[in-house]
């Protein structure tokens, strides 16, 4: 392709300078035709030149461009493999065989912790199974009385040991129901301690998170309607944490922990309860909440609006130095305890009006820096006198 446009241009240059120069002798042509080949090589040369660079651009181009190919395969492929992955785990969790279970639990923790960008659909899927209807398991049922068990004394006559009609036969097996829930108690409790494990940052001296296992990409959890067993979310954080509904037996601790918005409406606790040093930098609410033991808020930091407005408190109750920024709103709520409220900060003032009081400790000294209303509320058989503002 180069040599015929190089001929083309050096027989050009040769009549070109025959023409101009008219040269006379043999020698003066020689050397115009040296000097039209001359031409015609530099010529040649640059054309060779530029073929070369375009052939080595074409050639870089086609690279760039299998790469990325390349990489989108790959990346296809990956996420072909995880989606594969998820689905089998998810399917493995409907499955009726508790180790089934569990496996599916360790390959999704194990999948989430390798893929960033799939962390928050992993804690969805935990927080999903979390929140399927499950009962507790009681006591283990009693064995069927058998062979050499005494019957209860009647007549001096009857007063002997009368051997089961089953005599031969063994105690009656655990009913198949009370250890399936026993089986599932286990699913469930590894469940929540994986969701625990990552959601735990444990800042360093730099206020850095150190916790290799922390997801920082996890920005919610919904456990709405849930039924979770001695949940523990010490020293956790999360935005944004809706506990609707659930139902928490056991111990419930969140000590420590960082919520920007937290929902505990109508979620009832059975064991104690206990949020000291949690931190809420956003809209709590716990209305109409019940909670069965004691409940512990000491040395919590309240920045927006908190509500327990229904809430009942079966036991004692304290907010001892706690700092509520916002309205704190305890609206008709229920005292059976004692009701502390030592040292408490209230920066927007207090609601306890129609609120129902069997002890209650806070006069001496809680602050409010605003107005705190007791109106119509109740301390044992004494109504508050919002005259006189005492008993």
């Amino acid at each position: 392709m180069v040599v015929l446009p190089v001929l083309a241009i050096t027989g050009i240059a040769i009549t070109a300078l025959v023409w101009t120069l008219d040269p006379s002798s043999p020698g003066e042509r020689i050397d115009l035709v040296k000097t039209a080949l001359s031409i015609g090589a530099g010529t040649g040369g640059v054309a060779a030149l530029v073929l070369a660079s375009r052939r080595q651009w074409s050639a870089e181009q086609a690279h760039r461009l299998a790469e990325r190919t390349s990489q989108i395969t790959e990346h296809d492929a990956a996420e072909r493999r995880i989606t594969e992955l998820y689905t089998k785990a998810a399917e493995q969790l409907g499955s009726d065989k508790h180790t089934v279970r569990l496996a599916a639990l360790y390959a999704l923790e194990r999948l989430a912790q390798h893929n960033p960008e799939h962390r928050q659909t992993t804690v969805n899927l935990l927080c999903g199974y979390l929140r399927t209807p499950y009962t507790p398991p009681r006591e283990t049922p009693s064995n069927v009385n058998g062979t050499g068990v005494h019957r209860p004394l009647v007549s001096s006559k009857a007063r002997r040991m009368r051997p089961a009609k089953s005599a031969g036969r063994s105690a009656a097996p655990t009913k198949p129901s009370h250890r399936e829930a026993v089986l599932e108690r286990d699913v469930r409790l590894t469940a929540q301690r994986i969701l625990a494990a990552h959601l735990r940052p444990d800042y360093g001296d730099a206020g850095s998170p150190t916790n290799p296992k922390f997801w920082p990409e996890v920005l919610e959890i919904n456990l709405t309607g849930a039924h979770l067993l001695d949940f523990n979310l010490d020293d956790c954080r999360v935005r944004s944490a809706t506990f609707t509904e659930a139902t928490f037996v056991g111990v419930a601790r969140f000590s420590r922990m960082k919520f920007t918005r937290a929902n505990f409406d109508r979620s009832s606790f059975s064991g104690e309860t206990d949020f000291t040093y949690s931190t809420f930098t956003g809209p709590a609410s716990f209305n109409k909440a019940i909670f069965a033991a004691e409940v512990r808020f000491d040395e919590s930091t309240f920045t927006h609006d908190t509500l327990f407005e229904g809430a009942i408190f079966n036991n004692a109750l304290s907010f001892y130095d706690a700092t509520f920024m916002m309205q704190a709103l305890f609206i008709e709520a229920t005292f059976k305890g004692m009701a502390a409220f030592g040292d408490t900060l209230f920066l927007s003032g207090a609601l306890f009006e129609r609120a129902n009081f069997t002890q209650l400790c806070y006069q001496n000294d809680s602050t409010f820096i605003s107005n705190g209303s007791f109106k119509g509320a109740q301390l044992g058989n004494q109504a508050f006198d919002p005259t006189r503002n005492q008993w």
